[in-house]
């Protein structure tokens, strides 16, 4: 009797061990099934777990492409509304030009074509740097007997253009000869278009050898006086002019002669 109810758990137990082998070999040893999916429009064959895998791959692609979707909606709601308008350009009565789209209306704002302002204004007209000039650029320099040369002198024979010397080096521009203690002196119109006038100024040389008095007047306002010996060296000199119209350059002394060379005006 014992012996049968042994035999009897022993095959049990072995059926139970059994279950128990192919349970594991399904679960942990078995490789997993293959599935096939389309992607890309080719058929390919992936385990679960690369399946799964492929999965949460996609879902990040379009978990950033809808947040990506969102970002460009609220741009695109908050673009100005933009209209176009014909540009008919009237000054002073007279009609000078029409421009297809020249005017921008933005958000209820008109804004006008850069190209009209130059007709507008009669003047240069530069943007650059987010800073619109009109008119030349202050960075422009000229020479003064270029444009705008001495119109007139308080003695013919006190202003001369000619080339001349100072430390030995040949200068142009022009020289002042003064009276006896009396100031010559020259007349420039600068028409209101100058910020500074700059010159190197010296005793000309192998002329009287005596010192002179410089008076620079701006509008008819003396705003430098420099005095000079005639053995000083040569002295650059910044005159600002604030846009005047007028500038008068005075030398006084005993007979002396001095020049004012390299004669550069600054818009």
């Amino acid at each position: 009797m014992n012996k049968r109810i042994i035999k009897i758990l022993e095959i049990s137990c072995s059926g139970l061990v059994g279950v128990f082998l192919s349970l594991g070999y399904q679960h942990f040893i078995a490789p997993s099934p293959e599935i096939t999916v389309i992607i890309n429009g080719k058929e390919v064959s992936l385990t679960e777990s690369e399946l799964q895998k492929q999965l949460n791959s996609t879902q990040n692609q379009l978990d950033i492409a809808t947040e990506q979707l969102n970002e460009w909606k609220t741009k695109a709601e908050n673009l100005p509304e933009i209209k176009y308008s014909n540009l008919n350009l009237n000054v002073n009565g007279e009609l000078l030009n029409n421009y297809e789209n020249g005017i921008i209306n933005i958000n209820g704002k008109n804004y006008i074509l850069f190209n009209s302002l130059n007709e507008i204004v009669k003047d240069e007209i530069n943007l650059q740097n987010d800073t619109l000039s009109i008119g030349n650029s202050k960075e422009k320099i000229i020479n003064l007997m270029e444009v705008c040369p001495p119109y007139d002198t308080s003695d013919e024979n006190s202003y001369n253009t000619d080339s001349f010397k100072m430390e030995g080096e040949f200068y142009n521009g022009f020289s002042i000869k003064s009276g006896y203690y009396s100031e010559s002196y020259v007349l420039v119109n600068l028409k209101n278009n100058f910020s500074n006038v700059e010159f190197d100024f010296g005793h000309v040389d192998e002329t009287q050898n005596s010192e002179c008095t410089l008076n620079i007047y701006v509008d008819e306002k003396i705003i430098k006086t420099i005095e000079r010996k005639p053995d000083a060296p040569i002295l650059h000199v910044d005159i600002p002019l604030n846009y005047a119209g007028h500038l008068k350059i005075g030398i006084s002394g005993y007979n002396v002669e001095y020049g004012f060379g390299n004669i550069k005006l600054k818009y």
